[in-house]
């Protein structure tokens, strides 16, 4: 009996672990943007860490859809509180590049890098 309370309160830390990593950020981006070496359209978004956190899953409108690999974690303690929400993009001339996404209570995911001049423009995400 006891073996079977320390499985099942074993697999219930690991689902509540896995689901705070596989969090997903709901955003409405009010600009096109590229990502993964695709061109996306305004609307709405969900980012989802996937593999182990290698890579973000881009669900959008329209069936846009793309796999985008992660250059690097960046630490969420320097940048942000563990309630923050945020997607940066880097806007280079006219066109908008996804750079980062905060994800509550996570390091944050470095997508993009220019070295060409740009401004950020950020999005805040509502958390409840």
């Amino acid at each position: 009996m006891k073996i079977r309370i320390l499985v099942v309160a074993g697999t219930l830390a690991l689902l509540a672990a896995s689901a705070v990593y596989a969090q997903t950020l709901s955003v409405d981006v009010p600009f096109g943007f590229t990502a993964a070496g695709t061109q996306f359209p305004s609307g709405h978004y969900q980012f989802t860490p996937a593999s182990g956190n290698r890579s973000v899953r881009i669900d959008g409108p329209e069936n846009h859809k793309a796999i985008a690999q992660v250059l690097t974690r960046l630490a969420g303690a320097i940048h942000t509180t563990p309630k923050d929400a945020h997607v940066v993009f880097d806007k280079v001339e006219t066109q908008y590049f996804l750079s980062e996404i905060w994800i509550p209570q996570q390091d944050g995911y470095d997508m993009y890098n220019t070295k060409a001049k740009h401004e950020h423009k950020v999005i805040d995400v509502p958390v409840q």
